[in-house]
């Protein structure tokens, strides 16, 4: 199925893009300032931007998230980094590509970006068919933001169980030493399976324990 997709380049960049992206209604400009009118103006199922575009890549990313019916955003860079790419990814960004990236690496995340659940959102509400993914043979998609969220998740696991281990169990002191509400670290722990009961300690360990979390969240004011 066919999808609108705006394209944010220069010359060089449109015409490689254009190429790799037959058979889809595509539309080229190489300047921020009018990518931003045209997706205000338009009904853009995806935005493919270079970073260095005149007006900045990140401009047209906050012009497509500002939009009442939000187009998925691919940003591309010449120099890409890993502290680009989570600025891309917090500000809202698909996913994020090396300029000079194969053509099936670009496939995979146009087709991502086509596919995910936003997309399939406001085709719904539009009536209109969903633009169908073209997924690599053995190869399985998993867009930058899923890879980082993903990643996040685990770290908050492994933090949560530290706090737990730290303080025995003890949510309400695991919650002042997080600067937490103790109702909100409950429902945290239990979005991550962790029952606080597993790291309670024995009656006497216990007040032990809260002695040392009392003196540990004094430390930390």
């Amino acid at each position: 199925m066919t999808a609108t997709i705006l394209i944010v380049d220069g010359e060089a960049g449109a015409r490689r893009l254009t190429a790799a992206l037959d058979g889809h209604m595509v539309t080229t400009t190489c300047d921020a300032a009018h990518a931003a009118r045209l997706i205000e103006l338009g009904a853009y199922d995806l935005v493919l931007a270079d970073l260095d575009v005149a007006g900045g890549g990140l401009a047209v990313l906050r012009a497509a998230r500002a939009h009442l019916a939000p187009p998925e955003v691919v940003l591309l860079s010449a120099h890409p980094g890993v502290p680009e790419a989570l600025e891309a990814m917090r500000q809202g960004a698909h996913h994020y590509l090396p300029r000079d990236c194969s053509t099936e690496d670009l496939l995979a995340a146009v087709d991502g970006a086509l596919g995910c659940a936003g997309c399939a959102a406001r085709h719904a509400a539009a009536g209109t068919p969903v633009p169908c993914e073209r997924p690599i043979a053995g190869v399985p998609y998993v867009s930058f933001r899923a890879f980082v969220d993903a990643a996040c998740e685990r770290v908050a696991a492994d933090y949560l169980v530290a706090l737990m281990r730290t303080f025995h169990g003890n949510v309400t002191c695991a919650a002042r030493h997080a600067g937490m509400q103790r109702l909100s670290l409950l429902r945290v722990l239990k979005r991550h399976g962790i029952a606080p009961a597993a790291f309670r300690a024995p009656p006497v360990a216990g007040a032990v324990a809260r002695a040392v979390g009392d003196a540990a969240v004094a430390r930390a004011r």
